[in-house]
């Protein structure tokens, strides 16, 4: 499989107090095909399927971690990135930074889905998703009793997944009337399909500061706070080509997914942090903090109703003591951390 990718930068200094450099960069892997030989362990099931119509794998071992597959996986990829980052100092050493970012990647990928040297289950699957970032902050100088950092930063993306012209997500092959779902009930009928079509958009907004005090020369306390909100809206539809029972329409795609959801969440995440240095190697520590992590939606495929799709928040308290100092004279460039 070919890979290629190029990547750099450039910096620009028109004075002393304005840097600018822009980071791109853009890997691609156009329309390579995998190799036919297996490469993963697929059990005694496949093996025995295998037998069974008469088509053995090569080497039908069910324990030497190998799989076959009748045709090669096909991939194609291209993914772009650029990232810039303008810096101003003015004043008495205050810095204003912006740091804006933009990727995107398209992703197609066709694999023999059932492992077999037979065909039975076709998998086609696009991915594509595109992102923007944007942060603001200002930082004061490095010296004096307080420092702090204050800034906003936006994002916002958008994530789509599913089959592509002339390809559904899922295709049954023809073996498929010659494998039993049930008793009864084949795998389903050549050309049996299933579509999904699932979009996720997120934008999220931030507002955050830290300080420092620097009480004493031996005592100092570090407080950040950050203000967030999130929206999340994910839609998702199943499609079948075919009423009759199959493997699609009963495990993989029921018809009755048609999911249009959105969530909405704002949170307040902080931390504290006082910390005593006994000498110039030895300081002590306490942490104090509180995490928040935005949930969402499940848009993947699957069995799974719309009211089911939806996963919680995430928070965490957190608290940490710690003690942190230098080795000997011969060693300072090492660390010792010890938490309690």
């Amino acid at each position: 499989m070919q890979r290629y990718a190029v990547r750099g930068q450039a910096v620009f200094e028109p004075h002393d107090a304005l840097k600018v450099r822009l980071i791109a960069a853009h890997s691609e892997i156009p329309g390579s095909k995998g190799s036919n030989e297996p490469d993963m362990f697929y059990g005694v099931v496949p093996a025995a399927l295998n037998q069974a119509f008469g088509a053995p794998c090569p080497d039908d071992d069910p324990t030497n971690r190998r799989v076959c597959r009748n045709y090669a996986s096909e991939v194609t990829l291209e993914a772009n990135e650029a990232t810039l980052i303008v810096t101003y100092r003015f004043g008495d050493d205050y810095e204003l930074t912006s740091l804006t970012s933009w990727d995107d990647y398209k992703m197609t990928q066709r694999s023999d889905a059932d492992q077999l040297n037979v065909s039975l289950l076709d998998f086609n699957d696009r991915q594509a998703s595109d992102a923007l970032q944007q942060e603001l902050r200002i930082t004061s100088p490095a010296r004096g009793a307080v420092q702090w950092i204050a800034g906003a930063f936006y994002y916002e993306s958008t994530f789509r997944r599913g089959g592509w012209d002339g390809h559904d997500f899922f295709v049954l092959g023809t073996a498929a009337p010659l494998v039993p779902l049930a008793p009864g009930v084949p795998f389903g009928q050549p050309g049996d399909a299933g579509d999904l079509l699932s979009t996720n958009d997120t934008e999220y907004v931030g507002v955050y500061g830290q300080t420092t005090w620097n009480v004493t020369e031996r005592f100092a306390v570090t407080a950040g706070a950050r203000w967030q909100t999130e929206s999340k809206d994910t839609t998702v539809t199943h499609a079948l080509n075919h009423a009759t029972p199959s493997l699609i329409s009963i495990a993989l795609l029921p018809a009755t997914v048609d999911a249009d959801l959105s969530r909405d969440r704002d949170a307040v995440t902080w931390s504290l942090t006082p910390q005593l240095f006994f000498t110039d190697d030895v300081m002590a520590y306490l942490t104090a903090s509180h995490g928040f992590k935005s949930g969402g939606f499940n848009g993947d495929w699957g069995r799974v109703l719309p009211a089911q799709r939806e996963f919680n928040d995430e928070e965490v308290d957190h608290y940490e003591v710690g003690l942190k100092g230098e080795l000997a004279e011969a060693a300072r460039a090492a660390q010792c951390r010890c938490v309690l």
